[in-house]
């Protein structure tokens, strides 16, 4: 999958010199290949990852697709700012708040991400890191003037917002559910 979105990058760069429209088709059809393969694999939990929290395939497994397709996107933006630039921007936005969501599922489960539990200081984690990458894309849509960085940004703290208020305020709340939250009185 790394490979395929290292190809979409350089498809950009070749149709970029050649000045020809079918590697725009064909950067398309990798790309969707590379977000089907990371964004609706299930087996990614069953993949062996290690006890490591940074160093792990997941960085390296999301982190360079995201990379390829924010420069692929940025050399057709050149040419031409079509669908097919908004969606490998709106896929690499979508690939990092997965690859959040990994590491801090990697983080509560090492060498376990397809555990079945989820606990309060998790979903909290979630809520947290989602509403800031959306924060974060927000504030470079201020720099950068994209629609896919506001609208993802947006999304996220969208979901940062509703997660929060669904798990950690609702379900896993400590004041109807029998999660440990620590021995220090905060309130």
């Amino acid at each position: 999958t790394v490979a395929w979105a290292l190809e979409v990058a350089a498809l950009a760069w070749l149709g970029s010199r050649l000045v020809l429209p079918v590697m725009r088709i064909l950067a398309g059809i990798l790309a969707a290949a590379v977000g089907i393969r990371l964004l609706l694999n299930p087996a990614v939990l069953a993949y062996p990852i290690g006890e490591l929290v940074l160093v792990n395939w997941l960085l390296y497994g999301y982190g360079i697709p995201i990379i390829a397709l924010t420069w692929a996107a940025r050399i057709f933006r050149k040419t031409k700012d079509d669908e097919l630039v908004h969606g490998l921007e709106g896929l690499a936005i979508a690939l990092g708040f997965v690859l959040l969501a990994l590491q801090i599922r990697q983080y509560f489960h090492p060498a376990d991400i397809g555990s079945s539990t989820c606990y309060l200081a998790e979903w909290g984690s979630f809520a947290i890191a989602w509403m800031g990458y959306g924060v974060a894309l927000s504030a470079c849509a201020c720099r950068v003037p994209r629609p896919s960085l506001r609208y993802g940004g947006r999304i996220a703290a969208g979901l940062g917002l509703l997660e929060a208020l669904l798990l950690p305020c609702l379900v896993q709340n400590p004041l109807w559910s029998r999660h440990p939250v620590g021995e220090l009185p905060v309130l």
